[in-house]
């Protein structure tokens, strides 16, 4: 199997960026024949003249999945090198396959070294034929997870709150808070099992050498 893909960023203008990534699969996988494909897209403007340097972002992810695991067609694009905390979710639930992923994320800086994040995720699988994926890479087999083509496509939403404090040039404090909200497909799938939402806490220390 061979992945091509393309990037390309730029500026519309002086405080407005934008992004957009492909990635194209083909070759085999055993005897299927793979044909797959992955993008990203991102716009995003910051307020250079406002006092705490706000900034709004809106961005779409998308991985294909397979919508038939018979037809000797793999279809579920390979997340190949997993880097997907903070670009999916901080809580690292989701890979960069079978999924559509949208993305609002806004921030400040109310004082100098400080930074405040707010992400806001939504997840749809792109083909509920297809498996759901963790954040390595794996599908989901247990607890009642599995193909589930009639399940509701939408897996949930997940809000990160984020705060980073810049102490020296050798060093940061960040701390943050996440919640996953559980959407149809999780609901579905748990239905024996049950299942609820989740909250994550951390705090760490970066040094740099």
């Amino acid at each position: 199997m061979k992945t091509t893909g393309v990037r390309w960023v730029g500026k519309i203008a002086d405080s407005t960026d934008y992004g957009i990534e492909m990635a194209v699969q083909r070759g085999s996988v055993g005897r299927d024949h793979v044909a797959a494909w992955a993008g990203h897209w991102v716009l995003g403007h910051t307020f250079k003249e406002a006092k705490w340097k706000p900034r709004i972002l809106g961005e779409y992810n998308y991985a294909t999945g397979d919508s038939d695991s018979t037809d000797n067609k793999h279809g579920t694009f390979e997340n190949l090198f997993p880097t997907n905390h903070k670009f999916y979710g901080f809580m690292d639930f989701v890979s960069w396959q079978n999924i559509h992923n949208v993305r609002l994320t806004t921030s400040a800086k109310p004082v100098k070294g400080l930074t405040l994040t707010g992400d806001y995720h939504l997840f749809w699988l792109a083909d509920t034929a297809d498996l759901f994926y963790n954040v390595s890479g794996a599908a989901r087999r247990t607890g009642g997870y599995g193909i589930q083509p009639a399940n509701d496509s939408f897996v949930g939403s997940e809000i990160d709150l984020v705060a980073t404090y810049q102490v020296k040039s050798f060093g940061a404090v960040q701390a943050g808070y996440g919640h996953f909200f559980r959407g149809g497909y999780i609901k579905q799938s748990l239905t024996a099992t049950g299942s609820k939402d989740a909250d994550w806490f951390y705090a760490q220390l970066t040094f740099n050498f």
